[in-house]
């Protein structure tokens, strides 16, 4: 490809980013998914002549051959550092061995090139933003600029100014010869090492872009591979890094995960990626224990509509405003697991669990609401005759499946729904007691207030899922039921406050946040005070 071509087909990559950035922002993913490869596939072809190192095994569309991700989540064909630590190095080399006849297309490149490679990488490009923007100038002026650099060089061995100098010593003209096309030498290599550096900031866009997308549509192994790319184009860019962790995350690959997500929170110390940093931080933690804490929420991992369920998603639509958070809590010893309040679409709830090999023992039940069990919505979805999925359907699919429940909760239930299998039906009061896998033990707590029955459920006394007693920085209402009682509600959040305040709270609900701590709750939130005062003064 000339040096002439350039200029258009990394136009034509960068508006295919602008235009998968905007459909992007309309959450048309897979419209943005279709730009963002043409954008890729219009620079990758020169970009594979020019990084020769970092695309090895890079197939024409972008993607790495099967089986080519590295134990550390990188593509094969990448070193463990940055294969790319300045791209002005290769450049350097690729214009030593520039031929003369390119000589003057190079120089004429370097004013247009410099305005473009300014708009190609925008510093300041949110990491955990969904996209940026990019101004792509118009092409004509640096088009004609070539055209007449090149007439001159068809008439002209000698530059111009060299001729309109007075006459001198042919030793003198040589040398001063030399020196001109040293210089013009040093501009081909300006030129080509800021062609490089555009071609490698907006393809590190592009493959930033595009894992993103990936991630949107539940493809993590394909944006592990993107975000991997996009690192060692631009190893200083935060962004790459931390899609490459969201995707690690996704594929359980919590050690590597937790280093990107390091790697990205030292080059952008910023209140985003710091509290991802400690999230990921937490699984690790549990990893450690042989634990781990899966939250699906409505629109992500569970409830994302389609075209053709139509009734479902009028559902799914109810459940994102409900912000629900349904937990799936597994041992990593036995592979076994329990979910906790299951419902909504408990079709992609147990996909889930069969996508990461675990086996279902059992569900456990904060309370007895539609919302967390599954049954009758309240008007106007109740007059259509909508039902939301929940218990019934897993017990039918798991014959053996167990139910945790209170049984002040489980009466209520029961009654409301007289096909649920009552045999299988666990009692569990207060202070009662299970075992999902070596040394991870599961207490309930009875926590009355919003529901007669309402409990909560801690894990090795360190992780605490309230249902809907207790959210962050507020707490479950009291006046929606005919069992509420805001008298026990008082009671129940005083015996929270009294736990140890390092435990994580997982609500029924992500009101604000996803999760929180008793400590935080009991200095800035509902539970702030509630040890010293009296229920008449609450």
């Amino acid at each position: 490809m000339s040096l002439l071509s350039q200029p258009t087909w990394l136009s034509l990559a960068a508006n295919c980013k602008q235009e998968g950035n905007t459909n992007f922002s309309k959450s048309k993913y897979k419209e943005a998914l279709r730009c963002y490869n043409k954008g890729v596939n219009s620079i990758l072809p020169e970009a594979k002549k020019r990084f020769p190192k970092i695309f090895k095994g890079v197939k024409n569309d972008g993607y790495t051959s099967s089986g080519s991700i590295g134990r550390r989540g990188f593509p094969k064909s990448l070193s463990g550092t940055s294969a790319i630590g300045n791209l002005t190095g290769s450049a350097g080399s690729r214009a030593a061995s520039t031929s003369p006849s390119n000589t003057v297309s190079g120089q004429s490149m370097l004013s247009s090139m410099t305005s473009f490679v300014s708009s190609i990488f925008n510093p300041a490009d949110s990491t955990t933003g969904e996209n940026s923007s990019l101004t792509v100038g118009d092409d004509s002026s640096a088009s004609e600029t070539e055209e007449s650099n090149l007439d001159r060089r068809k008439s002209k061995s000698i530059p111009s100014r060299l001729k309109s100098r007075p006459s001198m010593p042919s030793t003198w003209t040589k040398s001063s010869t030399l020196h001109e096309e040293s210089m013009a030498d040093e501009t081909i290599e300006k030129s080509s090492d800021e062609l490089n550096e555009a071609i490698g900031d907006l393809l590190a866009t592009l493959y930033a872009n595009r894992a993103l997308a990936h991630l949107n549509l539940s493809n993590p192994t394909s944006a592990l591979t993107d975000a991997s790319l996009a690192t060692q184009l631009k190893p200083r860019w935060p962004k790459p890094h931390f899609r490459r962790g969201q995707a690690l995350l996704l594929l359980d690959q919590i050690p590597e995960a937790l280093h990107s997500f390091t790697l990205a929170h030292e080059l952008d110390p910023s209140e985003p990626i710091r509290k991802k940093l400690a999230e990921v931080s937490g699984i690790m933690r549990h990893v450690e224990q042989g634990l781990r804490i899966y939250s699906l929420k409505p629109g992500k991992e569970i409830c994302v509509k389609t075209s053709m369920g139509l009734i479902n998603n009028v559902i799914y639509d109810f459940a994102s405003h409900m912000q629900n958070q349904v937990y799936v809590l597994a041992s990593l010893h036995t592979r076994h697991c329990l979910l906790i309040d299951a419902c909504w679409d408990t079709d992609s709830i147990l996909a889930f669990i069969s996508k990461k090999h675990l086996h279902l023992k059992g569900c456990i039940v904060t309370h007895h609401h539609f919302d967390h069990v599954g049954g009758t919505p309240p008007d106007p979805y109740k007059s259509y005759g909508v039902k939301v999925q929940g218990l019934w359907s897993i017990l039918k699919k798991f014959p053996t499946c167990k139910v945790y429940m209170h049984p002040l909760d489980s009466k209520v239930l029961l009654n409301q729904d007289p096909s649920l299998p009552k045999a299988r039906f666990v009692d569990t009061s207060d202070h009662y007691s299970l075992e999902l896998g070596e040394g991870l033990e599961i207490k309930f707590l009875h926590t009355p207030g919003h529901t007669a029955g309402s409990q909560c459920v801690i894990v090795r006394n360190s992780y605490l899922f309230t249902g809907d007693t207790l959210f962050y920085r507020t707490m479950g209402r009291t006046d929606v039921a005919e069992d509420a009682n805001p008298k026990e509600m008082f009671k129940s959040l005083q015996r929270l406050a009294k736990l140890n305040p390092d435990i994580v709270v997982y609500p029924g609900h992500s009101y604000g946040k996803e999760t929180t701590e008793i400590g935080e709750e009991c200095t800035k939130g509902v539970l702030n005070g509630i040890l010293d005062m009296r229920y008449e003064d609450w």
